[in-house]
């Protein structure tokens, strides 16, 4: 796993910043074929030892109740929390 800060991701990416969050589907797979390839470029044995790399995005701006999630949340990135009662 990579993981990455989205504020980070958005100041210096604003655009990419925005399509993770609205096609995370489309946007993801090429950032983790990104990193791979990165990857392998600086450590040459990392093709023979992992297939691929992937991106974990954290400290998205917005916070949604697992309650409230909806079919409109659904290809989205999202995170979520449960409400303690």
């Amino acid at each position: 796993w990579i993981s990455i800060s989205y504020n980070h991701l958005k100041e210096a990416l604003p655009t990419i910043a925005m399509w993770v969050g609205l096609e995370p589907t489309l946007i993801l797979p090429e950032l983790n074929a990104i990193a791979y390839s990165i990857a392998c470029k600086h450590y040459a044995s990392y093709k023979t030892l992992f297939p691929e790399v992937f991106i974990k995005i954290h400290d998205l701006p917005m916070l949604d109740y697992i309650r409230d999630l909806r079919h409109a949340h659904l290809g989205k990135l999202i995170r979520s929390t449960y409400l303690s009662i």
